[in-house]
């Protein structure tokens, strides 16, 4: 898991002895879900590992979250049902990201 300041749970981890590191629940065909998310998609969902999730969770990023469109994103929530995130999204705190 290289010198990262955070240590990923061994335990929340597909393959511990992997260089890189695949959050249980991930690598599952079809609809991948990550075992680490409690809530349900589109109302409230939260990562309970959070402060020492793995840099593939920590790189990507949300739809304009910084101004940049990702359509990798829009492709993760087109696959929950969910509508593509847009720049007005993050002015509008009533927004359902």
């Amino acid at each position: 898991m290289g010198s990262q300041a955070w240590k990923v749970p061994r335990d929340v981890v597909e393959d511990p002895l992997q260089k890189i590191v695949s959050l249980k629940g991930t690598t599952k065909p079809g609809r991948p879900s990550c075992a680490q998310l409690k809530g349900r998609i589109g109302k409230f969902v939260a990562c309970q590992i959070y402060t020492t999730r793995p840099t593939p969770c920590r790189n990507f990023k949300a739809s304009f979250e910084d101004g940049i469109h990702r359509p990798r994103c829009d492709e993760a929530r087109k696959a929950h049902g969910l509508k593509s995130l847009n720049r007005s999204d993050w002015n509008n705190t009533d927004a359902e990201l």
